[in-house]
């Protein structure tokens, strides 16, 4: 799973310009060293802001869309 420094790195964002957006410095800076995960919430603000989809974010929870879920026939 990528981590959120080298997702924000593909998507062209530093920490400070993902908090122009609207997003607290700080939950930034902690998600990215690692002090706390990125939640559902998190990860749909971070889609909504910032247009990082949230299966990057969150592969666990959600797939690209077109992708079959597991165990579904």
């Amino acid at each position: 799973m990528k981590t959120l420094k080298q997702i924000f790195l593909e998507h062209g964002y530093t920490p400070m310009k993902a908090a122009e957006k609207g997003i607290s410095y700080n939950t930034i800076a902690k998600h990215i060293q690692g002090k706390r995960n990125i939640g559902v919430r998190a990860a749909l603000r971070y889609e909504k802001l910032l247009g990082i989809p949230r299966w990057e974010l969150r592969p666990d929870l959600w797939e690209p869309p077109g992708t079959a879920m597991a165990g579904q026939d």
